[in-house]
């Protein structure tokens, strides 16, 4: 409303009625303003600062019923009194449909018509504080670092804040009037939530409860929600949900559990590592000097193999533990990847002794060199072509790839490595490089780790290639010439 008096148009083409009407408003503190006919209200040069308009029912130029729709298009937050000297059932009925606030006989009653503008003035109070309530509510909520989301009671999605499309990867559109369960939960056991719609329909509200959203792509984030009930929304009983995201909180808590998992490993290592290093040097000397002892008897000799082999694989599985926890030091010298390749498979012919196994080499670049810290990229290539052969049934199919790239605006070579293994279920492909995971029934679960690290060393990258459907497809790149310094220990 205006800041000044409320201003008031009377449209009245009889004078004297017209002059009386004035006076009156004049005396309650209005600003009357005052034209004869419909076209001349449409026209006036203060219309759109008009509060209420004190309409004849019965104008020159036509009547308020045909003049209504145009002054609601031009002034709509104003209200319409209809004034009239011939009232009657159908013509009130009328004049309210076509949007009067109120309806007046003449002559009018100056007590009545300082009600009806009272109630008009009121109702237009009320209704720009509701907008303004309103501008402020969707302004908080669109603005807000949190999901907002309103469910009806049938768990419909009446709406989603602009965070909640981001989260999600979803648009409101699309989301606009499905179950949110289904759309948000995936295959999740909906059961739990259920349960938590029905107590919120029933107007308690449920604090804090954490929940795995099922976002586009297939990734799942976590949210820690309040929910309440909401009386009305456009109408409507509703829910709302306000959703926090703690999906870096969880990861953290989960790095967390996992270091103090390595630390207390690392504690119980060290005292064994000494232990079992003087008893594995023992019992190798022995095994030694037993094969020596029955080198002509063929069936003793199978057996002391199998003890070395097995000898061997608790040496290995020790030395796991003990890399890992060593420092690193880089010391890049020019090689041919390619050749590094191949010596780490050379360097398994025990393990495929027996086997039948294949590495097909694919060189797409006109150099596979680099500079790195031969000893460790060979190790690397050792771990991953080990894991294959230990992943998969004969025959055995390994494919490497060699290829240019570009890594941080650098020149970079990238080296795709595939087996034809059962490769990994999709719940674990996000956990493939952490310490201790393995899907073998033996291992320490470090191999992966140990190659994560040793890449990363060298400035470079790994990951599960996405574009190979099947099998267990890694991508390694690696700058030509690493950003390290000529000693690099961490």
């Amino acid at each position: 409303m205006n800041d000044a008096r409320p201003r008031i148009l009377i449209v009245e083409d009889e004078p004297d009625t017209q002059s009386n009407l004035m006076d009156i408003l004049d005396m309650f503190g209005f600003e009357p303003l005052a034209v004869g006919s419909g076209e001349k209200a449409l026209a006036h040069p203060n219309l759109a600062s008009v509060d209420v308009v004190l309409l004849d029912r019965k104008l020159p130029d036509c009547m308020a019923e045909e003049l209504l729709p145009r002054l609601r298009l031009a002034v709509p937050d104003a209200g319409v009194i209809i004034a009239t000297a011939y009232g009657n059932l159908d013509s009130t009925i009328g004049a309210l449909r076509h949007g009067a606030s109120d309806y007046l006989i003449k002559p009018v009653n100056p007590d009545a018509l300082r009600a009806s503008i009272d109630r008009c003035l009121e109702r237009k109070r009320l209704e720009l504080a509701r907008r303004h309530s309103e501008s402020a509510f969707r302004n908080l909520v669109e603005s807000a670092g949190s999901v907002i989301l309103i469910v009806r009671h049938d768990r419909s999605i009446a709406y989603l804040n602009p965070y909640g499309e981001q989260f999600t990867g979803r648009s409101s559109e699309s989301v606009m009037s499905r179950d949110c369960l289904q759309t948000f939960l995936g295959h999740e056991d909906t059961r739990p939530f259920e349960t938590l719609f029905r107590r919120i329909s029933r107007g308690k509200p449920v604090p804090e409860f954490e929940i795995e959203v099922m976002c586009d792509q297939k990734q799942r984030h976590w949210l820690m929600c309040n929910a309440r009930p909401l009386d009305d929304y456009h109408g409507e009983p509703a829910i709302l949900i306000i959703g926090q995201n703690v999906t870096a909180r969880r990861e953290a808590e989960r790095q967390l559990l996992q270091a103090e998992r390595l630390a207390a490993i690392g504690k119980a290592m060290t005292g064994l590592a000494h232990e079992s290093r003087n008893a594995l040097q023992r019992s190798q000397a022995s095994l030694d000097m037993l094969a020596s002892e029955l080198a002509e008897n063929d069936f003793a000799m199978k057996l002391i193999e199998r003890i070395q082999t097995a000898q061997d694989d608790l040496h290995r599985l020790y030395e796991d533990v003990r890399e890992y926890a060593r420092p690193i030091h880089v010391d890049p010298k020019p090689a041919n990847l390619d050749e590094l390749l191949q010596l780490a498979w050379d360097e398994l012919v025990v393990k495929r002794q027996g086997r039948k196994t294949s590495l097909l080499i694919k060189v797409d670049t006109d150099c596979t060199e680099c500079s790195v810290e031969t000893f460790l990229i060979r190790q690397v290539f050792r771990n991953i072509l080990d894991n294959s052969l230990a992943a998969c049934d004969d025959p055995v199919e390994i494919d490497a790839r060699f290829l240019d790239e570009t890594l941080n605006g650098r020149p970079a070579l990238a080296i795709l490595i595939r087996d034809n293994g059962p490769g990994l279920p999709a719940e674990s492909r996000h956990h493939v490089f952490d310490e201790v995971f393995t899907t073998k029934t033996h291992g320490t679960g470090l191999g992966l780790a140990i190659v994560h690290r040793l890449i990363t060393v060298h400035d470079g990258t790994i990951e599960l290639d996405p574009e190979v459907p099947s099998g267990f497809a890694l991508k390694i790149v690696l700058p030509r010439q690493p950003d390290l310094p000529e000693i690099t220990q961490i």
